[in-house]
């Protein structure tokens, strides 16, 4: 179990918090792990709070919920994709199609 602040990670609590959230790819576009780490009661003087927050939930929780709310797979799980990268993602892709499209 990973710690933070000091204390070992409450995963049942941020997985629960994730979830009232919207689920994990919600939270990571809204950026809502800084509140979350808030919520949490996870002192300010941990810096990466929010960043230790999304990996540990990525690590450990998110083929758990795409079991549980979307019943996938563990094979078959989407990739996540971060909000700032997600218009790059779908720019890239958009070009990569239409470059194949005209050879």
């Amino acid at each position: 179990i990973p710690t933070l602040g000091g204390s070992p990670l409450d995963l049942p609590r941020l997985f629960r918090e994730v979830l009232l959230r919207g689920g994990v790819q919600a939270v990571m576009t809204s950026r809502s792990f800084k509140d979350i780490a808030r919520i949490m009661d996870i002192p300010a003087s941990c810096t990466s709070a929010a960043y230790t927050l999304r990996d540990s939930y990525e690590k450990l929780l998110y083929a758990y919920e795409q079991k549980l709310v979307f019943n996938r797979a563990p094979d078959a799980l989407p990739p996540l994709v971060p909000f700032k990268n997600a218009d790059k993602a779908a720019a890239a892709a958009s070009a990569s199609a239409s470059a194949s499209a005209s050879a």
